[in-house]
């Protein structure tokens, strides 16, 4: 898996988390959305771990505060 559909998942993965109903952006996901809390953030997190075989740190999961702090944890996590 390249790293352009691992953002695709990733993507598709917090807009699922979040619920997001409306037409968003990968660049509305690193605003600071009131639907991205702390318990959604753990949400994504282990939805993460379960969708790409991973296992994040507590340092990696408090970085987890937008889609492209996400990509880039789980590309790197990935190619590990």
């Amino acid at each position: 898996m390249n790293s352009s559909d691992i953002k695709k998942n990733i993507f598709k993965l917090i807009k699922t988390v979040l619920n997001l109903q409306y037409n968003v952006v990968e660049d509305d996901l690193n605003e600071n959305l009131p639907e991205w809390d702390s318990l959604k953030q753990l949400s994504i997190v282990f939805a993460l771990e379960e969708e790409f075989d991973i296992k994040l740190k507590n340092d990696e999961i408090e970085k987890c505060t937008n889609y492209y702090e996400v990509c880039n944890i789980v590309i790197k996590k990935i190619n590990e």
